[in-house]
């Protein structure tokens, strides 16, 4: 059977994965605690040509600073090879194949480097040599925060304005800081407060670099607004810009100058939201501003514009809501939202985009309680910004769609009191033809779910490992899914096997660190199922009529095997058996079967007779005399009647002749 392999690393792990086939597919990522994830040095790789050791020497360059901690792991095939947890030297066995290798350190201040070298110890070969570092960690971005960090051209000389706008959507920015930058030299201009200009000469051409810094209210962590850089009234650059929590905006395109109408609505899936706002923007100039559900009309030219939207819920709920910008019946855009969008402070919400057809499709909703059952879980599919069905919990039912966008949305609450993570799934089947959607969600900060494809229908087996490296985790379970099917799920680590078809499968994977830990690591693993293999003699394979033969038989990656021929019914996958005795030449046939297929070996055993017991002329030899002695009997009682009858024939004969018998 032909051997599909992936073999990956999650959050807050270090990819490896255990298998004894060849693996097609080999990833590694390495993640930490959010105070540490900048400035991670990548995995590197190398390839071991011919079995043997292998030097692997790690070194603290010290420059800036010295590292507190620096370790390192070597993985092949998901499975640890070798680990150093000090700057030194390690030397590994090493057989031929590709390896990969992750470093991890923390530095008390400032930043790191250092240097691996990985050598061929017979051949003195290089193969590895890499320099990296590490910054010190920094805290927790703030989600309230955003930076712009761009540059543009100016290609003509004159005088220009920069002109900086808060566009108090949802509310007014707490701070906002503007540096615009000549590369090469000078500062065209700074600013930190909305709503004004700061003009500036542009004597030659030339590149600039503009930063901008803005931090949205508490409140909703989320503001809005604008750069524009102008020669007159012509704009050289534009843009508008979401800050912290505020939704990326749907990107929106009027075919034709004029007048336009915007409906917003509250879906209430699963509650009312406290506040519900939408703003069109084009060319940085607001277009329309809707602070509550209903309609608005708004003017525009041809052209793209954006609208970004924002919805406030109640602190014990999540909520959902939709628009739809249209003119006349034609619809120019449509879309909806959950709020929040992401994981935030103990609720999720995700939204999928799709495109349906005309006619009936079953949407489902499946609560996979893993590793528990949700607190809340809701759905909803919308098209052109309005409801049309609500799911809760598990639960399918039958929808009539018209052919066109749609979206589904689903808002999840997991049970923070007993596990802040749980897992959900979400599908869209028309009556006929593939799943316009199907989708496997991790909420609550620990999950990272993987995609994983296959190529071909059969048997496969999935491997999970925790590498322990640095540590064991308190916590690393796993679950394949498709869409709302569970597959399989692992605890702890393990293997199960399953039968799987093309298509697309999602890896959850749960990795929960111990307390003061920053790094993990685990490794999956994704491959056909081995088919069995069967070995089955017979000692010894010539016997003499009447005498016994001995069976011999080993199977692998088998469950089961069945005898048939001159041997019949079940048996085990490994084992041996006298059969006989025989009195002609035997056959024996065991078919062996497991999660891979099945397998049929056989084998036969030649009967001989004894030395002179008969067989073609022209021998000679000595007769069985017990057999001599029989045949004799049977000749003189066949015989008997025969002398009986010719003496009655006689006696009547002499009568005639007057002869006495």
């Amino acid at each position: 059977m032909k051997l599909r392999a992936l073999l990956g690393m999650l959050l807050l792990a270090l990819a490896g994965g255990a298998g004894a086939a060849t693996i097609a597919a080999d990833s590694n990522v390495l993640a930490a605690t959010p105070a540490l994830t900048q400035g991670l040095p990548a995995s590197q790789t190398f390839t071991v040509a011919a079995a043997g050791d292998v030097d692997v020497v790690l070194a603290d360059l010290g420059a800036p600073a010295a590292f507190s901690t620096l370790q390192l792991v070597v993985t092949r095939n998901g499975a640890r090879v070798v680990r150093l947890d000090i700057a030194g030297t390690v030397r590994f066995a090493a057989q031929p194949g590709d390896y990969r290798m992750h470093v991890v350190g923390a530095v008390p201040s400032d930043a790191g480097t250092f240097n691996v070298q990985v050598t061929a110890v017979s051949s003195g070969a290089v193969l590895l040599n890499f320099s990296d570092g590490m910054v010190a960690a920094d805290p927790a971005a703030n989600p309230a925060q955003s930076l712009l960090d761009t540059t543009f051209t100016i290609s003509q000389p004159g005088n220009y304005q920069v002109v900086l706008t808060d566009h108090a959507f949802p509310a007014a920015l707490s701070t906002i800081d503007l540096i615009l930058l000549r590369q090469g030299g000078g500062t065209a201009a700074v600013m930190n407060a909305p709503g004004t200009s700061a003009s500036f000469a542009v004597a030659s051409a030339g590149t600039y670099s503009l930063v901008v810094a803005a931090t949205a209210a508490t409140l909703d962590e989320a503001g809005l607004y604008s750069v524009a850089v102008i020669d007159g009234t012509s704009t050289v650059y534009g843009t508008t810009q979401a800050v912290g929590r505020l939704p990326s905006p749907t990107a929106v395109t009027f075919p034709s100058a004029g007048n336009y109408s915007l409906t917003l609505n509250d879906f209430a899936v699963p509650a009312a939201l406290t506040a519900l706002q939408t703003v069109v923007v084009q060319n940085q100039t607001v277009l329309a501003f809707a602070s509550t559900a209903g309609t608005t009309a708004l003017t525009a030219s041809a052209g793209d514009a954006q609208l970004f939207s924002f919805g406030r819920r109640a602190t014990s709920s999540a909520g959902s809501y939709g628009w739809r910008l249209f003119q006349g019946a034609q619809t120019v855009a449509a879309d909806a939202r959950p709020v929040p969008e992401g994981y935030v402070n103990g609720f999720g919400g995700y939204r999928y985009p799709l495109t349906a057809a005309s006619g009936s499709h079953q949407f489902q909703l499946r609560d996979h309680a893993f590793p528990v059952a949700f607190t809340g879980l809701r759905a909803v599919l919308s098209q052109n910004g309005a409801p049309l069905q609500s799911l809760s919990g598990t639960e399918s039912v039958s929808i009539t769609l018209v052919a066109g966008p749609a979206t589904a949305l689903v808002l999840a609450q997991p049970p923070t009191a007993t596990s802040s993570n749980s897992l959900f799934g979400v599908s869209l089947t028309p009556a006929s033809g593939a799943a316009l959607l199907s989708a496997s969600q991790g909420v609550g900060g620990l999950f990272n779910t993987h995609t994983l494809t296959l190529d071909a229908a059969g048997s496969y087996d999935f491997t999970l490992t925790d590498l322990g490296f640095p540590v064991q985790f308190a916590e690393l379970a796993g679950v394949l899914t498709q869409g709302t099917s569970s597959i399989g799920q692992i605890f702890g680590g393990g293997k199960f096997t399953f039968s799987g078809n093309p298509g697309s499968y999602s890896l959850n994977v749960l990795a929960r660190l111990p307390n003061g830990v920053n790094y993990g690591s685990y490794g999956y693993l994704l491959e056909d199922t081995p088919e069995p293999t069967l070995t089955l003699t017979a000692t010894p394979t010539s016997i003499t009529s009447q005498q016994t033969t001995s069976l011999q038989w080993s199977a692998t990656n088998a469950t089961s095997c069945t005898a048939s021929g001159s041997w019949s019914g079940a048996r085990s996958t490994n084992g041996s058996e006298t059969v006989g005795p025989f009195g002609a030449d035997a056959s024996f046939t065991l078919q062996c079967s497991g999660p891979g297929g099945s397998v049929t070996g056989s084998t036969s055993v030649t009967v001989t007779q004894p030395a002179g017991s008969g067989g073609g002329g022209g021998g000679g030899g000595s007769f069985d005399l017990s057999l001599l002695l029989g045949l004799l009997s049977l000749l003189a009682l066949s015989r008997a009647p025969q002398r009986a009858s010719s003496a009655r024939h006689q006696c009547s004969w002499s009568r005639y002749q007057r002869s006495v018998c």
